[in-house]
């Protein structure tokens, strides 16, 4: 088993048909397994598993939103320029994670950025708050930014 340096982490019961296997680190975890059928051994097969931290899968959440807004028509916004607005928002969500600062994090994201795209979700249609004039563009969104708060919700 290759591990992250300072791992602790160990296969239960090695030499069991079923095992487990608990991620201490974030990092990447390769296991080989090896089949003795009492005269060879088999090819060894293996795994790769990668362990991220809560905070790793926030920031992947809020780069897709990222990603998602830059790539929406301008039609889809309030105004043809808001889309640089909010993608400056989505960036000091990112650097707030980047230097542990998940309450203010949260809070960006709740207050800030959620009721720029939630009238769909609350409504059925855009609220006069909303950025976003589509309820598909908002629903193509408004479950990242959900997840993301949920997720910082569980780091604070």
């Amino acid at each position: 088993m290759l591990k992250p340096d300072g791992s602790a982490a160990e296969l239960a019961a090695p030499d069991q048909a079923v095992t487990a296997f608990t991620a201490d680190l974030a990092g990447t975890y390769l296991f080989s397994l090896v089949v003795n059928d009492g005269l060879l051994d088999s090819d060894p097969s293996s795994v790769t598993i990668i362990a991220l931290t809560w905070q790793d899968e926030i920031v992947t959440l809020v780069q897709d939103v990222m990603d998602r807004v830059n790539g929406f028509d301008s039609s889809v916004f309030k105004n043809k320029n808001l889309a640089k607005p909010f993608t400056n928002k989505l960036n000091a969500v990112l650097s707030k994670l980047d230097n542990g600062d998940y309450a203010d994090a949260l809070n960006k994201l709740e207050h800030d950025i959620l009721p720029k795209i939630d009238g769909c979700a609350a409504s059925g249609q855009p609220d006069k708050q909303d950025w976003l004039t589509t309820c598909e563009a908002q629903d193509e969104i408004y479950p990242l930014v959900q997840q993301a708060i949920e997720l910082l919700r569980s780091l604070i």
